[in-house]
């Protein structure tokens, strides 16, 4: 591995793997709504500027309606990241021999699941397919469901938790040497960006997505991609790149 980080804008088929459980009706912490799995009612989603914009929230609820809609179709009641892209892209999805055609709000839906390098898709998926209920436990977990956003209004569990500036120059500062060895030169801000939404980043040299098992790591890369200015100065590389000499330097920890 060289001493370079870099992440791209790519999907691939290995995705996070996940845990999931059936759960009960509750006021969850992630939405600051009640949610009930019983019930498989469409989001509250709405237009801005024509066109339907979904957030995570919405996005789950939309998918998980029309999953249970469609679990007949759908090859064991789940989707994959091809129906997402295929959905996404053309708002149309084959599966099981048949085409299925999205409503606007689901293609939106899709979309959200899609975007930045399927992050929404990899936080909730189980490897690389999408459950009903990899959806209901994503939707009580707010770093699966929001990653790296903080909540304006407190809806949700920051999913940095009690982490400070030192913490995350500390826990990257291992992580790096262990992955990439002492002599790592620099890193991506769009790496920094994967791990903490996606859960993972794309390794350049060995051109896959590399999982991230500890959460603590994710919690520093959240961090960090959220106060990336105090380390990313330009200098002699460029903005979008924090060389090792930044990191080192890193201020106001």
């Amino acid at each position: 591995m060289s001493g370079k980080l870099c992440g791209m804008s790519l999907t691939a088929l290995d995705y996070i793997s996940e845990r999931t459980m059936p759960t009960s009706t509750t006021n969850t912490a992630s939405t600051g709504r009640k949610f009930d799995p019983t019930k498989y009612n469409e989001s509250d989603m709405s237009k801005h500027n024509g066109k339907y914009a979904s957030t995570d929230y919405q996005a789950a609820l939309e998918v998980r309606k029309f999953m249970k809609d469609n679990e007949k179709i759908l090859p064991d009641g789940k989707l994959s990241y091809q129906n997402i892209w295929e959905g996404a892209s053309s708002g149309k999805i084959g599966a099981n021999g048949k085409s299925i055609d999205l409503t606007e709000k689901q293609k939106a839906a899709f979309e959200k699941f899609a975007a930045n390098d399927f992050a929404l898709f990899n936080r909730l998926s189980d490897g690389n397919q999408l459950s009903i209920p990899n959806i209901e436990d994503g939707i009580r977990n707010s770093r699966k469901l929001h990653g790296s956003q903080a909540s304006d209004k407190g809806h949700w569990k920051d999913p940095v938790g009690s982490t400070t500036g030192a913490d995350a120059k500390k826990t990257l500062a291992d992580y790096f040497g262990k992955q990439f060895g002492e002599d790592w030169s620099e890193v991506s801000t769009k790496t920094i960006e994967q791990i903490a939404n996606n859960g993972r980043y794309y390794d350049q040299d060995k051109k896959n997505w590399v999982k991230v098992d500890d959460p603590k790591v994710i919690e520093a890369a959240v961090w960090l991609n959220r106060n990336s200015g105090e380390v990313d100065k330009g200098g002699g590389n460029s903005l979008g790149w924090i060389s090792r000499s930044e990191f080192d330097n890193w201020n106001k920890v």
